[in-house]
């Protein structure tokens, strides 16, 4: 082998008081490819509404333009999903139960209600007397953040326009509250009192981030 003779020879010559070489592989460290994008890990520990879907949004128009997160299914009170980090100021949380309550809206999950601060407790007779909630949550720079989802269900009630008896519809909030921001949607309704409580939407929510 030409390779071997050669190293043979380089030995020689070094014994001899003259220059050896030596030859090693050539090596080279490629860059590693970075991604700029830092995500947050979701956990949110929710109680009664197991098999329940939540997805994380973050509308910035009323013409479409939003982030829209993964789905996460509740399996044994868990629910965890990932999501941009930059993208949870001003996330909403949508939460659909199993069986559609037939409210023609989407249940979301309060952060708050009546602009309460956040670690406020909030029982489920404070939630159906409120009169806003807050769907908006401040969000966090932390790679993983957990969260507590206490839901309650609505007595049946009937559709006050077509009179159809509509299933159980989801109360459900952050407990203890979340730091939230504007804009806060009525839950309160006179029309429909055993709704009290629900907050639900037909439309994008853009929160104020500024």
């Amino acid at each position: 082998m030409k390779f071997s003779r050669f190293v043979v020879a380089g030995a020689a010559l070094a014994a001899s008081g003259g220059l050896a070489l030596t030859l090693a592989p050539a090596t080279m460290a490629l860059p590693v490819a970075e991604d700029a994008t830092q995500m947050t890990t979701i956990t949110m520990r929710v109680t009664l509404c197991e098999g329940c879907t939540i997805q994380g949004v973050n509308a910035k128009d009323y013409q479409g333009n939003e982030y829209t997160g993964p789905t996460a299914t509740v399996t044994n009170g868990v629910a965890t999903m990932v999501v941009p980090t930059a993208e949870t100021v001003g996330m909403i949380f949508r939460i659909s139960p199993v069986k559609d309550p037939g409210l023609n809206a989407q249940p979301l999950i309060a952060m708050s209600y009546d602009n309460a601060p956040a670690n406020t407790t909030t029982t489920v007779v404070k939630a159906k007397k409120a009169r806003f909630a807050r769907p908006c949550w401040a969000g966090t720079n932390e790679s993983a953040y957990t969260m507590s989802v206490r839901v309650r269900w609505t007595k049946r009630f009937t559709n006050a326009f077509e009179n159809n008896v509509m299933t159980r519809a989801p109360i459900a909030w952050a407990a203890p509250s979340q730091p939230s921001l504007p804009p806060g949607l009525q839950v309160h309704f006179k029309k429909y009192p055993k709704t009290n409580g629900v907050l639900a939407v037909q439309d994008y929510i853009i929160c104020k981030t500024s």
